[in-house]
């Protein structure tokens, strides 16, 4: 028989939803950590990444002792969709503090992060198939030979 859970995808999104609301109340961004959400819900950090990769909403779905009714709410609004509404959430505040904060280094290096925005750098170089090479003949006295 299996463990039983710590936290349904009901008490996650209450959590969620919480740290959220605390946040735009204190801008303390410590309240968006995945520490303070693991704290809040007494769960290891192997649970959440379960819940942050889906493996907790596919092992619950996989039960054969699930009711069809339970079946089709986990379907909807398992632990996937409250840690998306998260993730979406600190998104939207490091593009905020990004673009509002003059010094905004600690937010493009936490955009960075999968699971706060997972912005990424990309530099490109275009040519349009096209290359330039400039060659210059000098002389033995150090003038070009032609023009």
């Amino acid at each position: 028989m299996a463990r039983p859970r710590k936290a349904s995808p009901e008490k996650l999104e209450e959590t969620v939803s919480a740290l959220i609301a605390e946040y735009q109340a204190t801008q303390n961004v410590d309240c968006l950590t995945d520490y303070t959400v693991m704290q809040r819900l007494n769960i290891s950090p192997r649970t959440l990444e379960t819940y942050y990769d889906g493996e907790a909403d596919k092992a619950i779905l996989e039960d054969n002792n699930i009711s069809d009714e339970d079946r089709e709410r986990y379907t909807k609004s398992g632990y996937r969709q409250a840690i998306k509404k998260l993730v979406e959430f600190r998104r939207a505040v490091c593009v905020q503090h990004i673009a509002t904060e003059r010094v905004a280094s600690g937010w493009i290096f936490l955009s960075k992060q999968p699971h706060w925005g997972g912005f990424q750098d990309v530099q490109r170089t275009e040519s349009r198939g096209e290359q330039r090479i400039t060659v210059c003949i000098s002389g033995p006295d150090g003038k070009p030979l032609r023009e």
